[in-house]
């Protein structure tokens, strides 16, 4: 049978394939014997849509991420349940995936809606820098309440995190002639002034790079070699553990 976008693109099917997808007869489309239907929808809509039902991967059409959040929106409304044709092993999900790096919160905003949990998780690694609390109204409605509190818990987690690792100041050295126990205490206040500077500012989304920078201006500023080393080795575990971090569930 042929079905019909309303920009008038032909699209040929197979009704009983529809037919056992679809738990509405395409919201009644199907029902009757007719060999061509119109659907009420444009042609990268119907696309996505049938090719979820096809299990067929939409990629070569190159839909933005917002057409295919319309679309999937529109499941519900054609009989199609939205979490049988969007997990991590069907191609729709990799679809979205490889694109929502580009709207992540609104990627975000339908996962929650029809809980696509593996879904949201990868969206909220990429609303790390998002501030809840200055979200509109609308957009805070729009978000299922649980995934909203995890993203939050997230965040949080994270900030926490972050200030546990930066509150561990560098080992000291064997002292020295030049560099005894009581000459490193200048370190030590100096890590404490750098850290109490960055946690200012903390954020879920701090990056390495970020953190090296600010760690490499103290170095300048320290006379004692081993002094430096001690630093630089403190600096790398907080950047290999800062960046093994996992998000975690969202």
């Amino acid at each position: 049978m042929q079905i019909v976008s309303w920009d008038s693109v032909l699209f040929h099917v197979h009704r009983e394939r529809l037919l056992e997808a679809s738990s509405n007869g395409l919201n009644a489309l199907l029902y009757g014997a007719k060999t061509r239907i119109a659907v009420p929808e444009n042609s990268d809509l119907l696309n996505i849509i049938l090719h979820a039902i096809y299990g067929i991967p939409c990629s070569p059409f190159q839909h933005s991420v917002d057409t295919l959040m319309d679309a999937v929106c529109l499941f519900p409304r054609y009989g199609l349940k939205v979490k049988e044709h969007i997990s991590p092993s069907l191609p729709l999900f990799n679809d979205i995936r490889y694109q929502m790096p580009l709207s992540p919160l609104l990627t975000f905003v339908v996962a929650s809606n029809h809980e696509l949990e593996d879904l949201a998780v990868l969206a909220s690694a990429h609303l790390l820098a998002l501030d809840i609390s200055t979200m509109s109204d609308k957009m805070v409605q729009a978000i299922n309440p649980v995934y909203l509190k995890r993203l939050f818990d997230l965040q949080t987690s994270r900030v926490n995190a972050f200030k546990r690792l930066l509150a561990v100041p560098p080992e000291s050295h064997p002292a020295t002639s030049k560099c005894d126990f009581i000459a490193q205490k200048a370190l030590t206040r100096s890590w404490a002034f750098y850290t109490a500077y960055m946690l200012w500012d903390a954020r879920a989304d701090m990056t390495t790079g970020t953190i090296e920078r600010t760690f490499q201006t103290l170095e300048c500023d320290i006379l004692c070699d081993l002094c430096k080393d001690c630093l630089k080795k403190r600096v790398k575990s907080i950047v290999i553990e800062w960046s093994e971090l996992k998000v975690g569930r969202s």
